[in-house]
């Protein structure tokens, strides 16, 4: 039973909203084929995730598990903002992926932009396209795909 709920299974779980195939899932959280097969056959055997024409999906028994999926990734979100910066101000979320706004002073930016997880978007890259904003906001989409 400690094997269940696997960071692996967990993303698997936080994409299963609506019936998809291994290969969407895959893609969905980046995992690769084999490990996603692996989390659903781990989870199938408990019968939190059930299979309906080659697509699998959350078993609605299952509500307490389903809650602590989205409860585990918003402690993530909440866990890895506070570590860029205790004035980020969440905007967005998905799974381990989320959008936040600081207002913050020009050390502050490179300090943020050197996490490798970290990449400036919105009005932080305006400029790579001849657009000129002056705004004391910054924004930024965490994610650990380039």
């Amino acid at each position: 039973m400690n094997n269940i709920l696997t960071v692996s299974s967990l993303h698997v779980l936080s994409v299963l909203k609506n019936p998809h195939l291994i290969i969407e899932i895959a893609e969905m959280t980046g995992l690769n084929r084999k490990t996603v097969s692996s989390a659903i056959h781990e989870l199938a055997k408990y019968g939190i995730v059930l299979q309906k024409k080659n697509k699998y999906y959350f078993s609605k028994r299952h509500l307490l598990i389903r809650n602590f999926v989205a409860d585990y990734w918003r402690y993530r979100t909440n866990k890895n903002l506070k570590d860029i910066s205790n004035r980020a101000v969440l905007i967005w979320q998905r799974r381990p992926e989320f959008l936040f706004k600081i207002d913050a002073e020009l050390d502050d930016k490179d300090k943020i932009v050197s996490k490798r997880s970290v990449h400036p978007t919105a009005i932080d890259v305006f400029y790579k396209y001849d657009l000129k904003v002056m705004s004391d906001t910054s924004y930024y989409f965490y994610s650990k795909k380039a």
